[in-house]
């Protein structure tokens, strides 16, 4: 009897471990402010000072990165649109509006324009940025734009990497057994921070070297 029941208790045990591992994987949705990023992996500080790690696969489209940057932003190597009259290797004018990509976006340098009344869409490298004059390289093609005093700076990309620690992102996926999530979704709204406290950013570094560390 005895046996019996030992061999049923070895039994419920499997069945609850089996049960265990067919259960599906808890779904995590998060938000707060963008604690660091590195290859693959986006770490988000929510408002109670939690870290979690949002794994990202490279083939696949779940990160939306938009919202707003400060001239001073634009750095060289940086890809970026412009939309106006072009005569020579110069925007006529003052530029009013840039919009930030990046290579993983899939656009290329180049000058398109469909028809004389239409105005020419540049998609360019930023070059030099100098006495509000911002220098492009589009292919073999240097342009020059003149930027308005009040040039908006706009972000459309998927590109984790463009977004500053401190931005807003609001997350969504699937928790592994590490703790991580496989992200299903993440949205990051540079230029405006979110809630988490300034004080945590020490940890969001500190946790950022443990994950380099790995």
């Amino acid at each position: 009897m005895r046996a019996k029941m030992a061999v049923l208790a070895v039994l419920a045990s499997l069945c609850l471990l089996l049960f265990a591992d067919a259960a599906p994987p808890r779904r995590v949705k998060s938000k707060g402010s963008v604690a660091a990023v590195s290859p693959g992996k986006i770490m988000l500080l929510d408002a109670e000072s939690k870290l979690r790690t949002f794994n990202i696969r490279a083939d696949q489209n779940v990160v939306a990165v938009r919202g707003k940057l400060v001239v001073s932003d634009l750095k060289p190597g940086m890809l970026v649109r412009i939309t106006g009259p072009l005569k020579g290797n110069a925007f006529e004018g003052e530029t009013a509006a840039i919009t930030v990509y990046s290579a993983a976006d899939g656009y290329e340098p180049g000058i398109v324009r469909d028809s004389q009344d239409q105005p020419t869409v540049v998609t360019g490298v930023v070059k030099l940025l100098k006495d509000n004059a911002l220098t492009i390289l589009a292919g073999k093609k240097r342009i020059t734009a003149k930027l308005a005093a009040d040039v908006a700076v706009n972000v459309d990309s998927k590109d984790y990497s463009l977004a500053p620690a401190g931005s807003r992102i609001e997350a969504d996926g699937y928790e592994t057994k590490d703790g991580s999530v496989n992200a299903k979704k993440v949205v990051i709204t540079i230029g405006e921070p979110s809630q988490a406290k300034p004080q945590d950013a020490k940890a969001g570094k500190s946790a950022k070297k443990k994950e380099e560390k790995k």
